[in-house]
């Protein structure tokens, strides 16, 4: 793959995709690309969006991403068989969030947030939320709260880097205030 840009955000949710992202500016339109690797075709799936950031599902068949607006952001749902976008329930960062399956996200949502401009201010460290997680079911919309750190442990913290164990039964994250690394049983 050769680019006359040269700052991609790259993901592999599959054996024969690889996402290429522009890296996000809320002053910056950003664009996303499917590249796949058996033909080695690239196609622009969105584009033209400020702030933008990315997460595809293992079978690629939806992208969850934030834009920045407004003076904050928020957390949209494109089908890229259909083509089409439908704002997500809850305000957060795509790379705040994880897939559980291709239906199914847990992201970690702010309590609030704060004006400016996103995602930048919140990369510059000018800014540190207080996060909620949250499941989402990108079929029906519905959500469920899932961990309010607060309540639970009496912590505020701005949750980055969420995987799942390899039973998706622990849902791991960090907590970037201090970098420590949490688990949470999410088996029901």
């Amino acid at each position: 793959f050769r680019s006359a840009l040269t700052e991609w955000l790259s993901q592999w949710p599959n054996k024969k995709t690889i996402t290429l992202t522009t890296k996000p500016s809320g002053n910056v339109p950003g664009f996303m690309y499917f590249l796949n690797t058996n033909t080695e075709k690239v196609d622009k799936i969105i584009g033209k969006i400020k702030g933008l950031t990315t997460l595809t599902s293992p079978n690629g068949g939806k992208v969850i991403y934030s834009e920045s607006i407004n003076g904050g952001f928020s957390l949209n749902l494109y089908d890229v068989e259909s083509r089409s976008t439908q704002t997500l329930p809850l305000q957060t960062l795509s790379e705040k969030c994880v897939w559980k399956d291709n239906d199914t996200i847990y992201c970690a949502v702010p309590t609030t947030i704060q004006r400016g401009i996103y995602p930048d201010k919140w990369y510059k460290g000018l800014v540190s939320f207080s996060d909620e997680v949250w499941m989402i079911n990108t079929e029906t919309y519905a959500t469920e709260l899932i961990l309010n750190p607060l309540e639970e442990v009496r912590e505020k913290m701005d949750i980055i880097n969420l995987s799942f164990s390899k039973n998706k039964g622990y849902l791991f994250f960090t907590n970037k205030k201090d970098l420590a690394l949490w688990g949470i049983n999410i088996k029901k």
